[in-house]
């Protein structure tokens, strides 16, 4: 294995490929969007979102805390030159989740007539059980050590590789599918084509990496210290409470409440608005970055133990994760009609409501990434308890809701659970951490006053709309606007711009 780059290196290289990654799948992100609510019937496009919250579902059910822990501790493990460590646990966290999901997929096998028939599942999802299984299956083993283990590592230069192909794999099965018209089956069979490509891009990868982990000159430096299982065991088991709140909390069994009260067209008005929303969060700094916020908060945190690192980056984050935020979904929020009508399909209109209630979604959910990077790193997970105690209140609103309501009541549950999970994880960071990501400054109200600005401009020019080319130009304008504005109202003081660019050694941040 060779000498580990240093900090800065690694997030400097994880940034670059970072931005090239989400630069090249963005795109590709919208297409397929744009192919399967073009080619898939409503009903069709609703089966195969729930598919997607099929798998997961999946997660919150096998996860057993297994994600969180790579991300604590291989950061850790690697900074104190500890490699051969780092190979046991991705090896054994593998298997342990290629064996608690056979299981898992044994049971539903077992029990999906019931299932099925309760939630109004469609006939050929019983039909194609088999290519569901083995695409859940596939993903769910795959990310231990594709994913997870690479990007604990901030080796983002092969997952960009990793993401291309996988891309390009997916495009060509549903292009192919719609040329012959092979309907849903061909979409489920290019989803299993796509993982297998992954599972053999990342596998090559993650053997290569062990190898040179284990090399006698690796275990030379690593000492006689040894896995440490009662503190990863210790830590999963607190997160398998919080990642298994993220099954009531979230989005995923939403789709089979609403498929159980309102029908599979239903779903896909659903599923269109939250992946709307969802791929204009992806370009988010927090969300774009957040493996890489989370290292450098472990390994600095592991560095020095002192909790102000901590407070000044999670300060930082937060105000660079609202800077993209509130502009982004201001601006999606305006144009989401002339979006639905020019690009997607008019039928889609009926999403509009649960745009608007997502966007609110996310913003608070910019906050939350901010605070559960500070709770992980503290090891504060016991706390996450709340979260699942929430989530069980936020399921029961939300069946009753859409029994009232339709979908409008499915995101109007949603949206005040997020807001009641930021309280609840703003506390946890402040009184319980110790740590405050606050800073009274103006920052927050220029930001506000900045993207006001642009909104207005946008409401002002949306009767112009007419057709793909002018919704483009009035999305660029209002962006330009936005940062134009940012550059003489500028929402982060001087010495948190210093801080960027003394880190990257350029002059980025002028905002």
């Amino acid at each position: 294995m060779p000498e580990p780059q240093t900090l800065r290196t690694q997030v400097l290289g994880g940034t670059k490929w970072t931005i090239i990654s989400r630069l090249l799948s963005f795109p590709s992100k919208i297409v397929i969007s744009i192919i399967l609510v073009r080619y898939l019937s409503r009903e069709d496009y609703g089966t195969y979102r729930i598919v997607l919250d099929l798998s997961a579902v999946t997660i919150y059910l096998v996860s057993l805390g297994i994600q969180h822990s790579i991300s604590r501790y291989v950061p850790e493990m690697f900074e104190k030159q500890q490699f051969s460590n780092i190979v046991k646990m991705v090896a054994g966290m593998t298997g342990l989740r290629l064996a608690v999901n056979l299981l898992l997929l044994t049971i539903f096998t077992l029990c999906w007539r019931p299932l099925f028939n309760f939630f109004h599942l469609p006939q050929i999802l019983a039909s194609s059980l088999g290519l569901i299984f083995l695409f859940i299956l596939l993903q769910r083993t795959v990310e231990v050590f594709g994913q997870y283990f690479h990007t604990a590592l901030l080796d983002f230069r092969f997952q960009t590789l990793h993401d291309i192909i996988k891309d390009a794999t997916f495009i060509g099965g549903i292009v192919a599918t719609g040329l012959r018209d092979w309907g849903l089956t061909g979409v489920l069979w290019t989803l299993i084509a796509s993982e297998l490509v992954s599972f053999a891009v990342y596998g090559s990868s993650a053997l290569y990496k062990a190898a040179q982990m284990i090399k006698p000159r690796s275990l030379s430096r690593t000492g006689d210290s040894s896995v440490p299982v009662s503190r990863i065991v210790h830590y999963s088991a607190y997160n398998i409470l919080y990642t298994f709140s993220g099954l009531v909390i979230g989005a995923s069994l939403d789709s089979f409440i609403i498929a159980k009260f309102a029908g599979m067209e239903k779903v896909a008005l659903y599923t269109f608005g939250l992946g709307l929303i969802m791929m204009v969060h992806s370009i988010n700094p927090l969300n774009l970055f957040k493996p890489i916020f989370n290292n450098i908060f472990v390994r600095k945190y592991a560095q020095t133990g002192d909790k102000a690192v901590l407070s000044r980056g999670a300060a930082l984050s937060a105000k660079l994760g609202l800077f993209i935020a509130l502009p982004a979904l201001a601006g999606v929020c305006l144009l989401a009609g002339p979006i639905i009508h020019y690009v997607y399909r008019p039928d889609y209109s009926g999403a509009l409501p649960v745009i608007y209630l997502f966007a609110i979604i996310f913003v608070f959910r910019c906050l939350n990434i901010v605070y559960t990077a500070v709770i992980n790193t503290l090891e504060l997970v016991r706390y996450f308890l709340w979260l699942y105690i929430a989530g069980l209140l936020k399921l029961a609103a939300a069946i009753v809701l859409t029994w009232y309501w339709g979908i409008i009541g499915m995101a109007s549950a949603a949206c005040l659970n997020e807001i009641i999970s930021c309280a609840l994880l703003g506390y946890i960071v402040e009184t319980k951490g110790g740590i405050s990501p606050w800073r009274a400054d103006r920052s927050y109200t220029r930001i506000l006053l900045n993207t006001s600005v642009m909104a207005m401009f946008v409401f002002a020019v949306l009767g112009w709309i007419g057709g793909v080319v002018s919704l483009v130009a009035t999305a660029l304008a209002g962006a330009a606007i936005y940062f134009g504005i940012s550059l003489k109202i500028k929402p982060f003081r001087a010495e948190e711009r210093e801080v960027i660019n003394a880190f990257f050694k350029r002059k980025i941040m002028v905002f």
